[in-house]
């Protein structure tokens, strides 16, 4: 709907501004409804645009008005540049659209995973501190050695055992 209302648009620009251009009026200014079909509906879309930008063209701006019948060479060349060029214009547009669906979805899913991770981390903390609180807070003697016998850590019922305080 947005691609027919642009052409109406452009067609409304150019007709008025017909006298500007001489008769031969820059059927190339399309292109800007062709990019933005093709970015926002894809291939298709931007394909459909172009054809009806064509015709509308064709009936609209090239002579004899009001009749698909094309009296010059010159202007059946200038329609199949817009075709060629929209065609073009279409698939890169879409193209570099879709790649950037895809980016933005595996960014979204990494910062998915991501969170899951900082989530199992701060849970492994959380255990860890609850492990560490039961053991400070234990009535029964908790010790730790590294491996070379060294104790790193007593827990407060360790060290009263001891004599320590």
């Amino acid at each position: 709907m947005a691609a027919v209302l642009g052409i109406a648009a452009t067609l409304f620009i150019l007709k008025d501004l017909q006298f500007v251009f001489g008769g031969s009026p820059p059927v190339l200014i399309f292109l800007v409804v062709i990019a933005f079909a093709a970015w926002h509906g894809g291939l298709r879309a931007g394909l459909l645009t172009t054809v009806l930008s064509v015709a509308a063209s064709d009936y609209f701006l090239i002579e004899p008005y009001n009749s698909f019948y094309i009296a010059k060479s010159s202007e059946i060349l200038r329609l199949v540049l817009l075709v060629s060029v929209g065609a073009i214009c279409s698939l890169i547009i879409a193209r570099l659209y879709n790649q950037e669906k895809r980016a933005l979805h595996t960014v979204m899913k990494r910062e998915e995973q991501l969170k899951q991770e900082i989530a199992g981390r701060n849970r492994t903390e959380a255990e860890r501190n609850l492990y560490v609180t039961l053991a400070k807070s234990s009535t029964e003697f908790i010790g730790m050695c590294d491996t070379e016998g060294v104790p790193f850590f007593i827990n407060d019922a360790g060290l009263r055992l001891v004599g320590l305080d």
